[in-house]
């Protein structure tokens, strides 16, 4: 759900989850100094954790409101590239303070559009601007811009300091996952990102290597 933050006026999306998720506790961390502005951090910055008074047991977590990769998609192989060096730099940061994601899939991976859009966009309809009007011409250059900054985004089934873990949830259906034998979280990263750029990469612009 979007939102506009007062303090700012900023488009902020509203996510509502169990008080108890990991998500919370890893966005806090990864949010924290001197974490929050190292450059190689691509954790989703988490902005406000703010209490449902309705249902104490759940809390709406404020995050930046970023653009899915593939709107637009990469026009060059400089932009690919680009995120391919930004998610392994991001991976090995997580996994060097001992967190795996293990649902790094390409779906959960966003990029901040706003030096794309710097009017922003709509929120239910991103090609058209926040005030209805639709987005004409050719779609912005990633490189014209300076490049894009690349997010790993929803923690719901990370965990930390854990080398081996049980669990057969996300979006990429890896060989390892189990419920009943343990297997190591880390490893699993890797190949779910390997997987994201077949996906993303590989299979749109490669297909003779699908």
């Amino acid at each position: 759900m979007d939102a506009q933050r007062l303090s700012d006026g900023k488009t902020v999306f509203l996510k509502y989850t169990r008080k108890d998720s990991p998500e919370i506790a890893i966005g806090e961390y990864f949010s924290s100094e001197p974490l929050r502005t190292d450059p190689r951090n691509h954790c989703l910055p988490l902005l406000e954790v703010l209490k449902n008074e309705e249902d104490p047991e759940y809390v709406i977590l404020v995050i930046p409101w970023l653009r899915r990769i593939d709107s637009p998609e990469p026009a060059s192989v400089r932009e690919c590239v680009d995120f391919v060096q930004q998610t392994l730099e991001g991976l090995v940061f997580m996994h060097e303070h001992k967190v795996a994601h293990r649902d790094c899939a390409w779906g959960n991976i966003l990029m901040d559009g706003r030096r794309l859009y710097p009017q922003g966009w709509h929120p239910q309809q991103w090609g058209f601007f926040p005030n209805g009007k639709p987005m004409r011409g050719a779609d912005p250059s990633r490189t014209a811009v300076g490049g894009v900054r690349y997010y790993f985004i929803d923690f719901g089934i990370s965990t930390k300091d854990q080398d081996e873990v049980l669990g057969i949830h996300g979006q990429e259906l890896s060989p390892e996952l189990s419920d009943t034998v343990p297997y190591n979280p880390y490893k699993l990263d890797v190949y779910i990102l390997g997987m994201a750029y077949q996906h993303f990469l590989i299979e749109v612009y490669v297909p003779s290597l699908r």
